[in-house]
Parts: C-alpha cells; structure tokens; sequence
C-alpha cells in the first residue's frame, strides 16, 4: 500500500520481465528457451490483469502475486552453479558478524519506534478495508462503522503504548473518536497528531471540526480559516447533524459556516 509499496512492487515485476527477455535471448537449449518463453507470458499476464484489477484484498491468496516472480529463472551461467559458488573466507564472516551486531543493536535500541510504525500501518490498512468497502457508498461516514474499526483501533492503541508521539496512529485514533462522537479523546489525539506535522492538511481540517463540535469555536476558526471549502461544508453538516438528531452540533456548524463567512 502507499506510493514506496506500489512502486516495489511494480519495480518487481518489470524487473523481473526484463531478466526474462534477457534470458530468452542468451538461451543455449530450445527447452530452456521455451520456459522463460512460459514464464515471460505469463508475468505479462499478470501485470496487466494487475493494471486493471485490484486482486489482492481477495482472499489469504495474496501471497500468490508474488508467487511468480519466485520462479523466474536466473541468468544463465557458463559454468555449474556449484563451481561458480563463492565460499566465504574469515573476513567475509567477520563482515557478516559486525553488519548482523549492528543490526541487532539498532532493532534493540529503536525496538519501540519499529513496533509502533508496525501497528501504525496494520491499523491503517485495517482501517482502509473498513471505508473502503462498497466504495463509493455516496455518503459520509457514520457510527455505524466504529464497531467494524476495533481491530484497528487495537492496533493504534498499541502503537501509541510503544510510541505516543506517532502521528498515524494518534490521527486515525481522533478520526475514530470523532465518529464516535467523543470529540473530547477526539482533540486530544488530533492534538498530539498536529504537533507531529502542523501542515498536514487532513489533521488541520480534522481538528479544526473537532473543536466545532465541542463549541470552541475560535479555536476552530484557526485552523478551518485556512480551509477554503470549509464554509460550504459546515452548511451541508448543518443539515446533516439534523437529520442526526443532534441539534446542538447543527447550531455549531450554522453558527462557525457564519463567522467563517464574514470578511
């Protein structure tokens, strides 16, 4: 998932078709030009099925999209795999000791930081699974989805227990409370979220509507008066907050939509 993910992955593949045309052309036996031929159509089969399809939420078979890229085979060699092997001498070994030393040193030393970006990104993916499902549905949010958010709500909760100052973790937390109507916790993790990155965008517009439904609303003001789309948002939540039921939050949307609308 994310930009680095999809962009891994698609180096894999290209990668991947690149050796295989290379092979096809340094190929010595019509047999073993005829695999790399069957593994090649098939890669490319799969890569633009990939381009139109999204198969990878399916099921547990996942790993599967991966599976043929462990079958492509290597570059061909002059001489047997055996006698080509390199067999490590003592500095080799030694080499190998200190990079694993100092690998375990920094797992050890940053071990909190590492298990709160693990949680933090399972709890973004488990969450994307929830909104994401039927999309679009052509309609904001509601409570009704909090119960089907608990696992990703265990999983920010344990990154911000091995790091409190994790910002995913902390900004989805506050998105989760909200739509629970807790603005209260709500503030709070878009709070400790806001310090981590005072530009991002989403966190501002989050916790400047969060401090809307609790009232405060100078403290909303500055964060949703760099917001330009905010005034015409807070007229559709005004009508939305009535169908809710919830007259209050109404009144709070009508009455910010006003002061955002004075020049």
């Amino acid at each position: 998932l994310g930009m680095v993910g999809g962009v891994g992955f698609l180096l894999m593949y290209l990668l991947s078709i690149w050796r295989l045309s290379q092979n096809i052309t340094s190929a010595t036996t019509l047999d073993d030009k005829l695999l790399q031929w069957v593994v090649l159509g098939a890669l490319i089969l799969a890569f633009v099925h990939g381009m139109v399809d999204d198969y990878l939420f399916q099921s547990s078979g996942a790993i599967l999209s991966v599976a043929l890229l462990g079958v492509v085979p290597g570059p061909s060699r002059g001489t047997p795999i055996y006698q080509a092997a390199h067999h490590p001498n003592s500095k080799d070994i030694i080499l190998l000791a200190v990079a694993g030393a100092a690998a375990l040193a920094l797992i050890l030393i940053y071990q909190n930081a590492l298990r709160s970006v693990w949680f933090s990104n399972l709890g973004a993916v488990q969450m994307a699974k929830v909104e994401l499902a039927g999309f679009p549905t052509n309609q904001w949010a509601e409570a009704s989805i909090v119960e089907k958010l608990q696992d990703a709500e265990t999983s920010f909760l344990a990154s911000v227990e091995a790091d409190p100052s994790n910002r995913t973790a902390n900004h989805r937390l506050g998105l989760i409370s909200m739509l629970r109507r807790d603005f209260v916790s709500g503030c709070a993790y878009l709070e400790r979220a806001y310090q981590q990155t005072p530009g991002h965008r989403g966190i501002v517009k989050s916790l400047g509507y969060c401090y809307v439904w609790l009232g405060d609303f100078k403290t909303a003001m500055s964060f949703l008066m760099t917001i330009p789309e905010a005034s015409d948002e807070l007229d559709a939540y005004a009508g939305w907050w009535k169908k809710q039921g919830s007259s209050q939050l109404a009144r709070n949307a009508v009455e910010l939509a006003s002061l955002l609308s004075q020049p």
